[in-house]
């Protein structure tokens, strides 16, 4: 057999004249090359590196650990819980891909992907990081902490379906600010812009829409059938109110404009985001509301003249998720412009035409222009958020429903730096900010590995911050005997796998396993050992 050097690792060439490689297991320091009739089937990624080039054939893979690129050939099928695989141009994608845990993968970074017409891809994303750059047609289906980024271009091939919540859809080139309004038809997501349509095919559901800077998202918020609507002639049932009616909101009666209605059955669902949040009465303020309330989770609720969703104020007594009531009727209805109404006496919003709209199953308008602008601010500060989340339980134990503390248990995050053989760097030095690791001359990239936790199921609902997040990496400086060179590509790329979104250049955080490539580096390869010296901006969150 042939065996070629490449990236530092002796590998197995599979060509036409090599036996197919079936149900292996590849450790790291291994590496195979599929290329000119290589076949490969049935086999387990758990370290090392895969090659596949032109001619090449690698079907049903298992990736937990390892690297997995792509510059032809034809990739069918692969599950995945970790690693990186990045699929080039040239390639062809077939069959079914199944991502989970902390994989990561990039598609058509550098060019268009293509893909079978008979057995036409299907990604189902549940976790990870997955970007796609160019495809050819292909389905997205998208489950609960799937991280997705996709460009313009990207979406026109794709097919995107999502079940439940709490998955993130980046379109990395679209424009917040050109953003008009958005329309929803059956398996159809249209956002209407300065600058033309961005389609979306397929049924997104409980779909998240708003601006990516921070990870933020913004979904609908509604009534449940039954919750009383305060009207200048007495309360009303949501369910009752039509077109023209009269409801008392701060700016006076208002004529509704615009009404919307949904039947949801969550018969086997098991995710939060997808039950009503029920508020006991009193829970804000004698009288607030009147009777227990039943509103979605992004429902706002106007205190101290800020509205703030109703899930960063759960505390799991006075304010909790109901998980028995699964078979519901939402409503919710628009006015002229955005205001606060009274439901069971609590104030809380109107429904904002634009800026988040779902799928109803029946909807009435007026057909008259409705303004979009916010009545109040929104909360956005972590802070003050938690404010209002400490008042409303302490309200809470006072009315006799007490909060189980939300003080969590911190513990450091172990970190490790694993280089792209599988070896664990040796750590040389720690001081206030950085740690210094040693690693052979010739490493082509490093891997920082540490656990990985999401803000707000770790300090409490009112943090609003969903993303996995490592550890905080500044600026990483590599040097040998002579010369020291600053890299920042992981502050910038966004396509490098492992990493949370791009913010102030300065540092970012991974998700897990943030990749830094030191393939730029040749020069510092006189001596056999390089140095790296990490900024860790939190150094006293992080264990070596």
């Amino acid at each position: 057999m042939a065996y070629w050097w490449i990236d530092g690792i002796n590998c197995l060439i599979a060509d036409a004249s090599t036996s197919a490689i079936r149900s292996q297991t590849l450790m790291s320091s291994q590496g195979v090359i599929f290329k000119n009739g290589g076949y490969g089937d049935s086999n387990t990624v758990n370290g090392g590196n895969v090659y596949l080039d032109p001619g090449g054939y690698v079907a049903n893979s298992t990736i937990k650990w390892g690297n997995v690129r792509t510059g032809g050939g034809t990739l069918n099928s692969v599950t995945m819980t970790g690693g990186n695989v990045t699929i080039g141009a040239g390639t062809t994608m077939e069959g079914k891909f199944d991502i989970s845990g902390s994989g990561n993968v990039s598609i058509g970074g550098n060019g268009l992907v293509s893909t079978s017409t008979t057995n036409k891809p299907i990604l189902n994303v549940s976790s990870g990081n997955v970007s796609i750059d160019q495809i050819g047609p292909a389905t997205l289906n998208l489950a609960r902490s799937a991280n997705v980024s996709v460009t313009k271009t990207a979406l026109k091939n794709l097919t995107v379906n999502s079940s439940g919540t709490d998955y993130s859809l980046d379109i990395t080139d679209l424009d917040p600010s050109t953003i008009t309004g958005v329309t929803q038809s059956t398996n159809k997501f249209v956002i209407h812009t300065t600058k033309g349509d961005v389609t979306i095919n397929g049924n997104l559901q409980n779909y998240k829409f708003a601006p990516d800077n921070k990870g933020g998202t913004i979904i609908s918020s509604c009534f449940a059938e039954g919750t009383l609507i305060r009207t200048p002639d007495g309360d009303r049932l949501v369910e009752t109110l039509k077109l023209g009616d009269l409801v008392s909101t701060h700016l006076g009666p208002q004529p509704i404009r615009w009404l919307g209605k949904k039947e949801v059955d969550l018969r086997g669902a098991t995710e939060l985001d997808n039950f009503l949040v029920r508020i006991k009465a009193d829970a804000f303020a004698t009288g607030q509301p009147k009777r227990d309330l039943w509103v979605t989770p992004e429902h706002c609720i106007l205190i101290n003249e800020k509205l703030i969703p109703v899930r960063r104020l759960v505390n799991g007594a006075s304010i909790a998720y109901d998980l028995k009531r699964r078979r519901y009727t939402y409503y919710h209805f628009a006015f002229e412009k955005h205001a606060v109404v009274f439901s069971e006496s609590l104030p809380s919003e109107s429904y904002l035409i634009g800026q988040n709209k779902r799928e109803f199953g029946a909807v009435e308008s007026s057909g008259e222009e409705i303004d979009t602008t916010l009545a109040y601010p929104l909360v956005t500060e972590i802070e003050e958020a938690n404010q209002f989340w400490q008042r409303l339980a302490e309200r809470s134990n006072n009315l006799g429903m007490p909060v189980t503390s939300n003080n969590p248990v911190l513990s450091r995050k172990l970190v490790q730096l694993r280089t792209d053989r599988g070896d664990i760097a040796l750590l040389k030095d720690v001081d206030d900010r950085h740690a210094v690791f040693s690693v052979p001359a010739g490493t082509k990239y490093v891997i920082i590995e540490s656990d990985a936790s999401r803000p707000d199921q770790l300090h409490g609902p009112y943090w609003d911050d969903r993303r996995r997040l490592g550890v905080r990496v500044g600026a990483v400086h590599v040097s040998d005997k002579s010369h020291s060179v600053m890299i920042d590509a992981h502050l910038n790329d966004r396509q490098l796998g492992g990493w949370n979104n791009v913010e102030d250049g300065r540092s970012r955080w991974t998700s897990g396993k943030g990749i830094i490539p030191l393939t730029h580096l040749s020069n510092l390869s006189r001596h056999k050992e390089l140095e790296l010296r990490i900024a860790f901006p939190d150094r006293e969150e992080v264990a070596f």
